[in-house]
C-alpha cells in the first residue's frame, strides 16, 4: 500500500510505503563514538540509581545511632542481669563463710552459675593440658624439655584462654614440651642456626 501526497502547485506526487512511515516516526540514534563503543553498557555495569553514591557517603541518622547504642546497652544489661546471681553468691559466701569447706562450696556454686551464663552466650574455655600445641589458640610462654610426651605437647595451661562462638577471645598461655636437646622456641641464637 502506498500513501500519496499530492503537491498541487507542482503537479507531482510523493509515494511512501508503510515502512517509510514507521522509520520516519522513529528517529535514528546517532552512531556511537569510539569511546562509547569501548564502554560497557548499562547491563554490564548493573542498575543505575542516580542518588546511590550519595546514600553510601551519608553518615547514619542520629536516630539510627541512638537505636544501635540502646540495643547494645540492652544486650549488656541483660547479660549482666544473668551474671549478678553469681556475684551475689560470692559476696554472700565471703560474708557468711565460717570455715574453709563452706567457702569452697560457695565459690563452687558461684562458678557454676557463671559458667551457665557463659555457655548460654557460647563462651568456651580453651583446653590445653596434654593436647597438641595449636598456635591459633595457644600462646607458648614457657618450654620444657621432656622425653615422656611428644614435642609440641601442652604440658600445662598457665592462664586459661577463651573462644566466643568459635572465635578467639584470648589465647591460652601454656608451657610446651620440646624434645631433650632440642632448640628452645623463640631462642634467637637457635633461630639463626636453622
Amino acid at each position: 500500500m502506498t500513501y500519496g501526497d499530492e503537491d498541487t502547485s507542482s503537479g507531482f506526487t510523493i509515494e511512501l510505503s508503510e515502512d517509510d512511515l514507521i522509520s520516519a516516526a522513529e528517529p535514528e540514534a546517532p552512531a556511537p563514538t569510539a569511546a562509547e563503543e569501548r564502554a560497557p553498557g548499562p547491563a554490564a555495569v548493573g542498575p543505575r540509581f542516580p542518588d546511590s553514591a550519595a546514600r553510601v557517603d551519608l553518615p547514619p541518622s542520629p536516630s539510627l545511632v541512638r537505636a544501635r547504642e540502646e540495643s547494645h546497652r540492652d544486650g549488656i544489661r541483660a547479660t549482666l542481669r544473668q551474671i549478678l546471681p553469681a556475684l551475689d553468691s560470692l559476696e554472700s559466701c565471703y560474708r557468711e563463710a565460717t570455715d574453709q569447706q563452706s567457702l569452697q562450696q560457695g565459690v563452687r556454686m558461684a562458678l557454676r552459675e557463671m559458667w551457665d551464663v557463659f555457655r548460654a552466650h557460647e563462651l568456651e574455655r580453651i583446653e590445653g593440658d596434654g593436647t597438641a600445641f595449636d598456635p591459633r589458640f595457644h600462646e607458648a610462654v614457657q618450654v620444657t624439655e621432656s622425653g615422656r610426651v611428644p614435642s609440641g605437647t601442652v604440658l600445662e595451661v598457665l592462664r586459661v584462654g577463651y573462644t566466643l562462638a568459635g572465635e578467639l577471645v584470648r589465647p591460652a598461655m601454656v608451657r610446651v614440651a620440646i624434645a631433650p636437646g632440642g632448640p628452645a622456641a623463640g631462642d634467637p641464637q637457635q633461630e639463626e642456626n636453622r
